[in-house]
């Protein structure tokens, strides 16, 4: 898949998977066969559980991270135990997939950039253990990634896609309007999984932990001030996204969101089913299958045919 470097890339990907000969049944069923192209092998990656210690060391593939996704949900109660394993400095993720080798500046979030981004904002000291691709190429990763999806989607179906509201974007915000948000959010439901946001016995508990230099004998105001103070500071450590796609079409192993459960398909990477690298299917069917001027097509315009 050499030549996928690139943002462009990733969005032709994207809008060729979507488009009618896309979603054509034929293609979809030529993306899944890569164990079946004449060539075994050619298209295997490993996916390990692996650490990024601390995790600000990864970078985002993708050029959105909301604010209301990133701390609706361990500064709940119903999010108590992720804020506790977060604050404790080890945390398994394995939702989470990434490309790299866990080291600063050349490990990157491919899926799971909230999840990411609510251990940093809790504390940017923390170490996550995460699914790692064998793909020292972001764009590379994500252009994979949603082959695979498609191919488990199947024929006629659009690629899921997530949306975050600009205005939110705490990648864009400074500190001072990222805190001003988050006082305004106390009491509010930012996550639609959780309940409110930093309500009286998460204020308490993160006191008594001496979060923010807020303390048990702090009154409630003085303990929000303190406690947004420190958030807003730990979301300006999120690594920022340089030139990067959308999250409109980032890859989403989601089933909130119509994807599929990144363990379900992870035999995809590491049987190498995902047909993304000549030759498409082996030769001596090649004057055989008409349909894979559309597939061929889609390799030229992705920048993938010499993978």
């Amino acid at each position: 898949m050499a030549g996928a470097g690139s943002k462009k890339a990733v969005e032709d990907v994207v809008s060729f998977l979507n488009s009618t000969e896309g979603k054509d049944a034929t293609v979809r069923k030529l993306l899944a066969m890569g164990a079946d192209d004449g060539n075994t092998g050619d298209e295997v990656l490993s996916v390990a559980v692996k650490p990024i210690a601390p995790a600000t060391n990864a970078r985002p593939t993708q050029s959105q991270i909301g604010l209301p996704n990133s701390v609706g949900y361990a500064f709940t109660t119903k999010g108590k135990a992720a804020l506790i394993e977060a604050l404790g400095g080890n945390v398994n993720a394995p939702g989470i997939l990434a490309a790299g080798d866990g080291g600063d500046g050349s490990t990157f979030i491919v899926d799971g950039h909230h999840r990411w981004s609510s251990n940093i904002v809790v504390n940017p000291d923390v170490k996550i253990s995460v699914n790692m691709i064998s793909a020292n190429d972001p764009f590379k990763a994500l252009a994979i990634s949603q082959v695979v999806i498609a191919g488990w989607a199947g024929p006629g179906k659009d690629l899921p896609s997530a949306t975050s509201e600009p205005s939110t974007n705490m990648l864009a915000m400074d500190a001072e309007s990222i805190k001003s948000y988050l006082k305004d959010s106390v009491g509010k439901v930012l996550d639609s999984k959780a309940g409110a946001f930093l309500t009286d016995d998460v204020l308490d508990y993160l006191a008594s932990k001496g979060y923010g230099d807020a303390s048990a004998e702090d009154d409630r105001d003085t303990k929000i001030e303190k406690i947004c103070t420190q958030i807003a500071q730990n979301c300006k450590k999120v690594p920022a996204a340089g030139d990067a796609p959308p999250r409109s079409i980032m890859p989403q192993f989601a089933p909130d969101v119509g994807g599929p459960d990144l363990g379900s398909v992870q035999g995809s990477f590491t049987g190498g089913t995902a047909n993304f690298k000549s030759p498409i299917v082996p030769e001596s069917r090649v004057r055989r299958t008409n349909d894979l001027v559309i597939l061929e097509r889609w390799q030229k315009l992705a920048g993938l045919i010499k993978g």
